[in-house]
């Protein structure tokens, strides 16, 4: 067993499904590291593997092709590789981990965990003799703050931003939250601004609000949305 480092080194190659492919090598390459971490998952990427389940597979093989150019070095330097890449076939992309290993002479352990919320069936795994402690990981929060700071930027019209971008569906609950019920108050401040949206899962949500969605990426992914709205603006200005 490989003694436990008194400095784990941790280094991440992604934030979001589209991040740039070379990332993994500048990691591995740009200094000492004892694990390689990435994070594919969002609502959007579940949503985009969903809708490409057949040709994807499930699982986002963007990580593929970044293992690819590393995992050779990985195994020789005991670098431990961790992501959510696995998406929605998780057992997949770890067969699919394991014959790229195969094509490249390499031996690894790979693992992969499925399952979604185990919390109903903890009665039922202590009751077999296992030792179960639930740790909170993630929680999404909205900071009290942001609902003053929210009104009194949209009631400043000096201060009032041009575009509102969202990136999730949650991001467009949270911010109908933070506005308040009135949809008359909404609809008066938002009258000269566009919401922009990352997909069609938020800009669904965003209607079903009540709230106009004038931009839409065509490319799920954060540069999508920002070259969307350069181009609605670009053609804003030529009209």
């Amino acid at each position: 067993m490989t003694p436990t480092p008194s400095v784990l080194r941790v280094a991440n190659c992604s934030g979001f499904f589209g991040d740039r492919l070379s990332a993994a090598e500048e990691m591995v390459s740009g200094g000492p590291i004892d694990v390689l971490t990435g994070d594919w998952l969002a609502e959007l990427t579940m949503y985009i593997l969903h809708k490409t389940r057949e040709r994807s597979g499930g699982y986002a093989r963007t990580f593929l092709r970044e293992l690819e150019d590393v995992l050779p070095t990985c195994v020789e330097r005991g670098i431990t590789v961790v992501s959510n890449a696995g998406g929605l076939h998780p057992e997949g992309l770890a067969a699919a981990v394991r014959e790229l290993a195969r094509r490249q002479g390499v031996e690894v352990s790979v693992a992969s965990v499925s399952g979604d919320d185990i919390r109903p069936r903890l009665d039922e795994l202590r009751a077999a003799g296992a030792q179960v402690d639930v740790v909170e990981a993630y929680e999404t929060v909205v900071p009290k703050k942001s609902r003053l700071r929210l009104r009194a930027l949209m009631k400043n019209s000096e201060r009032r931003p041009h575009i509102i971008t969202f990136t999730s569906s949650s991001t467009a609950k949270n911010f109908v939250e933070l506005l308040g019920n009135s949809n008359v108050g909404r609809q008066r401040w938002l009258k000269q601004i566009q919401l922009a949206s990352i997909g069609p899962v938020t800009s669904a949500t965003l209607r079903k609000l009540q709230l106009p969605v004038a931009i839409e990426a065509r490319e799920f992914t954060m540069g999508g949305l920002i070259r969307a709205i350069v181009l609605a603006r670009y053609a804003e200005t030529a009209a």
